[in-house]
Order: structure tokens, then sequence, then C-alpha cells
């Protein structure tokens, strides 16, 4: 039988995840990337039990364990003063632990062993949209140049070229909020992930690395960080002492500010459904989310091994490609809103200011600690686990050697 052919839009996790596990699989799969070469970018991401599970299904986790330092705590101070403790080490899952991966050691990682298993990846290519002829799916380059697949894959991000030009039914939100992340060349001994929401609605994120080094993510303002980088770094770093000694030690171990990673006016997209024939959305392209659950590139990485199973299983066997789509959209979609609401609301939250706002959060906050059901429901939502989802993480075949 002929091989399904797959073009995927993005080199990103979503997209390479998709590009290996089509491979695997036995697709003929094409990756196509804007930038001109792979080279070291981004910052870090939180890696939660569904990610892990992913690398795990690709048999590529234990080749990437010593890019992380996983933690079971997860330490969140209120108000600069309350600490409630949490422990996902409790939570009855697989991988029940989480760690921040650098986003370019994941991306070569991933990239390595997608070309192991014949992946073709091309860069260079910069996508100008998707048209649909015939049943299959032709992908546009601003060369001028366009190729058609039986499938295709959007993982081209929150700005997808290929879902503005199918017009396909999206509401788009502004976060309003925007954050900095980076690395510095210092180690807290604790394996423990914190956050501290501070009562000037900011928020301060620290999470141990390998290596003696330490990620951090905070709270950055709006269109004006060019300007105080260059102009009045010392006094915005000074701005931060109300948030404890370990941020200010963090903030002044920083080597090269250039290097933070700025992302400024974040974008929410909400897209219904994630499929439009022979094209399919995954990761940001389909449901781009606030940073606050850390279950952005998490998901991301589930969207391709999940769709990429399914794709499989419905279309291999004589499928049509709504079937495929409907099945992925019901599976996917409706938890993945789930987890953008719950970082929505605490996004929200971590922002509020006022005194009486902050101590409702507060309490809210310590009574659902206290009601163990609520709080182990919150905690396997962070880890991104869905019930519907296990059989998709049986382990894919060996990747080759």
């Amino acid at each position: 039988m002929r091989k399904i052919k797959v073009g995927i839009v993005g080199a990103g996790p979503a997209g390479l995840v998709s590009a290996i596990a089509g491979a695997k699989l036995g697709m003929e799969v094409t990756v196509f990337e804007k930038v001109p070469e792979f080279r070291p970018a981004g910052a870090g991401f939180g890696i939660q039990s569904n990610g892990l599970r992913v690398l795990e299904a690709l048999d590529l986790l234990d080749s990437f364990l010593p890019k992380l330092r996983l933690c079971q705590k997860y330490i969140l101070t209120l108000s600069g003063e309350t600490d409630l403790h949490y422990n996902f080490g409790e939570l009855p899952i697989p991988h029940n632990h989480f760690a921040v991966a650098l986003r370019f050691e994941l991306q070569e990682h991933l990239l390595l062993h997608a070309e192991k298993v014949g992946v073709m990846v091309r860069f260079g290519h910069r996508c100008t949209g998707a048209e649909i002829h015939n049943g299959k799916a032709v992908i546009k380059f601003d060369s001028g140049n366009e190729e058609e697949f039986d499938i295709v894959v959007a993982c081209d991000g929150i700005h997808s070229a290929i879902r503005t030009k199918l017009n396909v039914k999206t509401k788009e939100l502004e976060v309003g909020q925007s954050y900095l992340r980076g690395v510095v060349p210092i180690q807290f001994e604790e394996d423990v992930f914190r956050e501290i929401w501070g009562n000037d609605g900011r928020i301060f994120g620290i999470c141990p690395l390998p290596e003696g080094r330490t990620f951090f993510f905070c709270s950055a303002p709006n269109e004006k960080w060019e300007e105080i980088r260059n102009n009045r770094l010392n006094e915005w770093i000074e701005g931060w002492k109300g948030h404890g000694e370990k941020v200010m030690s963090i903030l002044k171990a920083v080597e090269d500010w250039n290097l933070v990673n700025y992302d400024n006016r974040l974008k929410e997209i909400q897209m219904k459904p994630w499929y439009y024939g022979p094209v399919f959305f995954a990761g940001d392209s389909a449901h781009a989310m606030r940073p606050n659950y850390g279950q952005g590139a998490n998901s991301a990485m589930v969207d391709g091994l999940v769709l990429m199973k399914l794709i499989a299983e419905v279309i291999g066997s004589g499928g049509r490609h709504e079937d495929a789509g409907k099945r992925y959209d019901s599976i996917r979609r409706p938890f993945v809103s789930r987890i953008q609401q719950g970082a929505r609301m605490a996004g929200i939250m971590s922002g509020w200011t006022s005194a009486p706002a902050r101590k409702f959060r507060d309490l809210t906050f310590r009574i659902h600690k206290v009601i163990k059901p609520l709080s182990k429901q919150n905690l396997l939502l962070a880890s991104g686990f869905n019930p519907k989802e296990e059989r998709f993480f049986q382990p894919l075949a060996p990747a080759v050697q």
C-alpha cells in the first residue's frame, strides 16, 4: 500500500514530534521550517508528565534525561508571604514529576532523531499558506513554489499562515502580559519549583537545571522592556526586592541580558475545530495559551503523537480525513480547552493587586489546598493527565540507531 505523504510546517516540538511519530508509523514525512538553519534559540519551558510520556513513547526520554533536573515539589508563595506546598509525586500517574527543558536542547534532540528515522527536514522554507485541491493539501511558500501532500499538519505557531489562509474559525485573545525567561549560572540545592506572586501583581518563577544552573521567568512590562534594559536596568532589578533574596540573587547573576528571552503581548488562540479537510492543526496554531500552567509545549507534543496515531489508524485503513479529524478534535480539544481556562484564571489572579482581591484569592487557594480532591484535580490538569489519551502513550517502534 502506498505510504501516506505528510507535510509538516514548523520544526518546533509539535512539528518534530508529529514527524517522528509519523515516520515510525510508516508515513513519508517532510518538515518545512522558515529559519535557514538550526541554531540555538528561545529559552525554556516546563516539561510535565504528559510531555515526558510523549518522549517515552517515541523512545527518546532516557537519552534526554541528562538535560533535565526532575522535581516533584512545587511551592507557591501568595502575596509574598503565604507558602502553599504541592507534591506532584503523590499523583497516581506515570512520570509524576516535572522539570524545565531548554527549548534549543529539546529541539536539537528531536531533530537528530527525526533525521534518524527518515524524516526530511527542509530549512529556509517560509510557508505563506495552504490550499486544498481534489482532496489533497498544497503548501505554498514565499519563493512561489508549492508542494502537494495527502496530509498537512500546521505547526506554524500563533500567527499561523495556514490557519489565516484557510480562514478557519478562530478567536484570538490578547493576554495583556509579557514575560522574561532566562538561565543563570547559579544553583540552589533544592529540587523545588518555586513561584512567587507579589503584591504588585508580578510573578517570579524559579526552577533548577542540571550543571549548576537555574531557570527563571518573571513578569515584564508590555512594550517597554528594551528601553528598561538599555537605560534603567539596575532600577528595575531593585524593584524586585519585595520578592525575596532568591529573586535578587538570580537577577544579579544574569550574565547577558540580551540573551534573556522576552515574550511580549502574548495571545491565546481558540480554534474550532482543529482540522480543515486534509489539514490538521497542532500546538500554538490551534491553541496558544498563557504560560501559567507550563503546558504549551507539552500539549503541543501530545497533539503530534495523538494526531499521527489517529491518521495511521483511520486514513491508513481507508478512512476519511473527516473521520480522523473528528476523533482528534473530540479527544484533544475539550481537554486542552480546560488547560487553557485554568492557565487563564491563574494568569488573571496572579496579577491582582488590590488587597481585598488578593485576600479572596489567597483564601480560595488555601481552601483548595486543604480539600484533597480539588487539589488533586488541579495537579492532574497541570500535569496534562487526560484518561481519554492513555492508549496513545503506548510505545512506538524503537528509534533507529
